[in-house]
Parts: structure tokens; C-alpha cells; sequence
């Protein structure tokens, strides 16, 4: 019996030095009677620590973004409502109207401008862009001074109401 024994007898020998294999049997041994492995308690301690960790950054960020918030209603406070208004009144779209400061050939291009050349008549006489053009109006305006216009004047309009005359798109 005693050569049965030896042939499962793999060598270690845990009161005497057997290397690495010694300490991975005793580490083995430790394991089964303490109930969880080594390396186990390091990765539970890595997730408590994580966990503790992103607890903490949670309130850092929800304390900034209240401080964030707060200084926006202050500065928001101190400013006057009425200033949005007047900025949101000068780019309201406006009806164009020609200045009663031109004489009748200046009128009669203005009209015809702002018939058939918008960007010209933003050039030439400073109309805004968000500025409204009622056709029949200025058509009815260009018939009546087209006749009092002068013959240049009366010309380069025709040239803008004569198919593909001067129209740009």
C-alpha cells in the first residue's frame, strides 16, 4: 500500500521549501477556509470605492449646475424686459414707403425699385431687409408719376418692365 500512496504523492511537501507550488497550495488552502479568494476582495473593494467615488461627483456636478442656474436668473433679473421688445421691434418687417423728401423721378425709380429690383433699392435708397413690398400700392404709385418723370427716367424703367428687361432674381 505504501507504493500506492507515493503514486498520488505529487511532490509538494507543505512543511518543507517547494518553490511556487507550495505557496499556490497553501494560497489555495487559505481560500477554502476563509471563503472568498484574494484577488474577489480586491475587486469588491475597487467597486465600493468606485461607487463612494461617483456618489461624490454627483453632488459636485448638481451644486455647480445650481450655482450655474442661479447667476443666470440674477443677471437675467437685473436686466429690463422692455429691451428685448425694442430689439425684437427694429427687425420687425415694415411696409415700404418712399421718402417724401425725393422729388418725382427719384419717387418713380424708387417705386419701380421696389416693383422690380429689391436689391437695387436697398442700395440705392437704404431700405432694410425685413422691409415689406405691397405691389399694388407701388404699382399704383409708379402710374401715377411715371407721366410726370422725365424721358431718362421714364426709359430706365421700362427697361425694368419690358420682359427680361432689367429684372434680377
Amino acid at each position: 500500500m505504501a507504493k500506492s500512496q507515493d503514486n498520488r504523492n505529487t511532490g509538494l511537501n507543505l512543511i518543507q521549501g517547494g518553490g511556487n507550488g507550495r505557496e499556490f497550495l497553501l494560497e489555495k488552502m487559505r481560500g477554502k477556509l476563509a471563503g472568498s479568494p484574494l484577488p474577489d476582495f480586491h475587486a469588491v473593494e475597487k467597486r465600493r470605492y468606485a461607487t463612494s467615488r461617483s456618489f461624490q461627483g454627483w453632488g459636485w456636478k448638481a451644486g455647480l449646475a445650481a450655482v450655474l442656474f442661479l447667476s443666470n436668473a440674477v443677471y437675467l433679473a437685473g436686466k429690463p424686459s422692455s429691451a428685448a421688445a425694442v430689439t425684437a421691434a427694429k427687425r420687425a418687417p415694415t411696409l415700404v414707403r418712399a421718402p417724401a423728401a425725393l422729388g418725382v423721378n427719384e419717387q418713380a425709380l424708387f417705386w419701380a425699385y421696389s416693383l422690380y429690383d429689391f436689391n437695387r433699392l436697398k442700395a440705392d435708397f437704404g431700405v432694410p431687409k425685413t422691409a415689406i413690398v405691397d405691389a399694388r400700392l407701388a404699382d399704383m404709385r409708379l402710374r401715377e408719376l411715371l407721366p410726370k418723370a422725365d424721358a431718362p427716367t421714364r426709359a430706365r424703367i421700362e427697361r425694368y418692365r419690358t420682359p427680361g428687361g432689367g429684372r434680377t432674381r
